[in-house]
């Protein structure tokens, strides 16, 4: 029943009572006797009602149309030979431009029970209404008591999502927002957080509490001798937060990457296949073909890089500024060693796109490049006697996921599964002792 369902890591409910209403008118006429022609129009509208559980602050603006239209026709060339072709073509309320599929084919039947095909094929895949108008929180990450950050897995809006916006200081030049100062567009880099954030994160560690009045110094002057860090002296770097693997939190990030409006996924595909009786009691069916994918749509993932300080960096500048201020260098180290950890495992800062005004991690859907993938299909069908029945069937494919970053596996955080494995096969047993 909708509402009893809840998001298992925030608790928050889940209602979804969407409606879809469709219908279809179809016509079939012949022009000729060796011309064969079906005709049709569909209509789909999909209407999500989540309560902005689940598509949110899109809940007023999430409904989908669908049209489409095709013909398939059938044309006898020989008592052996048919020629099929076909056309259709669909159109979708959030995407800019009309897909066309067509679809030409042979087929060869050289006697009864035996048929032979070559075909070519274009299909269509359209974003979901997820990839276009979630807006969930997903979770959150606590960092202390009362700091966190949520995962917040959206949709692509109609712009997509840019990273525009330039800080200077920043990581080149990137903004980011942080939910240790909500609100506020900041330069992508720790240092804007030093003195507000890390120096009294810093004066809450007990070997530098310690330390302190032994050196004749106390918070304050402490604070005076390491604030204020110029450009330059403190580096920091992107990480991304790991969804996949929660025991690695965080991963090495390539940076933002901008969103474009989602695009419908295309396949072509090639197909060579036979399907035959085999003296009566065995079917047989084989193929093998090629599938070329463009714009396909990977899982949710995140894309907003965090900001974190380099420990290395953290140790070098609080030694150097400890040191000139008479220190001895032996104290200056442990004091950092003791700090630097601390200060680098902190994110500080999220860099969002251009639409987010927020430091909430995004996760979302979006298109990657093209790929192929070929394959063979084998089904067996053997009637062993009147009431026994064997099917078998086997599957390989050439290739198990979308390389991201073509290293020749399938391990990379940037790596999409294809969910298919690349041998599978079955083995069925049916007895029918019915009188």
């Amino acid at each position: 029943m909708a509402g009893d369902t809840y998001m298992l890591r925030t608790g928050n409910p889940i209602v979804d009572n969407s409606v879809t209403f469709a219908w279809q008118a179809q016509y079939n006429f012949d022009i000729t006797e060796r011309f064969n022609a079906t005709a049709g129009f569909d209509y789909t509208d999909i209407t999500p009602k989540t309560g902005g559980t689940i598509t949110g602050a899109n809940e007023a603006s999430d409904e989908t149309k669908l049209k489409g239209g095709y013909l398939h026709t059938t044309t006898t060339l020989t008592d052996q030979l048919d020629f099929v072709a076909a056309l259709r073509m669909d159109t979708h309320e959030h995407l800019e431009d009309v897909m066309y599929s067509p679809r030409l084919g042979l087929v060869l039947t050289p006697e009864e029970g035996h048929a032979f095909r070559a075909m070519f094929n274009r299909s269509f895949g359209t974003p979901t209404t997820n990839g276009l108008f979630l807006d969930i929180l997903a979770g959150r990450i606590p960092i202390t008591a009362n700091v966190f950050y949520n995962l917040q897995a959206n949709g692509i809006p109609q712009t997509g999502f840019t990273f525009n916006n330039t800080c200077a200081g920043g990581i080149n030049n990137y903004c980011m927002y942080s939910a240790f100062a909500p609100g506020v567009q900041l330069p992508a880099t720790g240092a804007a957080l030093w003195d507000a954030l890390i120096v009294p994160l810093a004066l809450q560690n007990p070997t530098l509490m310690a330390t302190l009045p032994l050196l004749g110094l106390n918070a304050a002057m402490f604070a005076a001798i390491v604030g204020n860090p110029q450009p330059g002296e403190l580096k920091s770097y992107l990480l991304d937060f790991n969804s996949q693997n929660p025991s690695i939190p965080f991963i090495p990030s390539a940076g933002p990457q901008a969103t474009a409006r989602l695009r419908p996924t295309m396949n072509t595909s090639f197909e060579l296949g036979y399907t035959g009786l085999i003296g009566d009691k065995v079917r047989l069916s084989v193929s093998a073909y090629q599938n070329q994918y463009k714009d396909f749509t990977g899982p949710l993932r995140v894309t907003t890089p965090n900001v974190f300080l380099d420990g290395n960096s953290v140790a070098a500048y609080l030694i150097t500024r400890l040191t000139a201020a008479g220190i001895p260098a032996s104290v200056a180290s442990q004091l950092a060693a003791a700090i630097a950890p601390t200060a680098a495992s902190v994110p500080l800062g999220t860099i969002v796109p251009d639409q987010r005004s927020n430091s909430d991690l995004l996760m979302n859907v979006r298109n990657y490049g093209n790929f192929s993938v070929m394959g063979v299909d084998v089904g067996m069908e053997a009637h062993v006697s009147n009431t026994v029945t064997l099917t078998g069937s086997y599957s390989r494919v050439s290739k198990e996921c979308y390389d991201y970053d073509n290293d020749g596996t399938c391990t990379s955080s940037g790596d999409v599964a294809l969910n298919a494995p690349t041998n599978k096969g079955s083995v069925g047993l049916n007895i029918d002792d019915k009188v």
